[in-house]
């Protein structure tokens, strides 16, 4: 997949925002983009920036760094998750 963005170093993460990933109406979004803390690991259902229903399968905890526009509720199984913005 090509992007026309900017890639941003996530290497050295700073969150400044967090919101604790809850569902309504079978999914959480948010009006800017984000990544994720994985508490627990699993897959992850998302929309991406320039993709949608994207399935990363087996995502560790700790840091996901993506930036998503949307988690599905079904296809993730993952838990404890947060939203996160520098």
């Amino acid at each position: 997949m090509t992007s026309t963005r900017t890639t941003e170093n996530l290497s050295n993460i700073i969150c400044r925002e967090a919101v604790a990933v809850t569902y309504t109406s079978g999914a959480f979004s948010q009006d800017r983009p984000f990544y994720l803390w994985v508490g627990t690991a699993g897959n992850i259902k998302v929309d991406l920036i320039n993709a949608t229903g994207v399935t990363f399968k087996n995502v560790p905890a700790g840091w996901f760094r993506v930036w998503a526009k949307k988690i599905y509720q079904s296809g993730t199984v993952a838990q404890e998750l947060l939203a996160c913005r520098g």
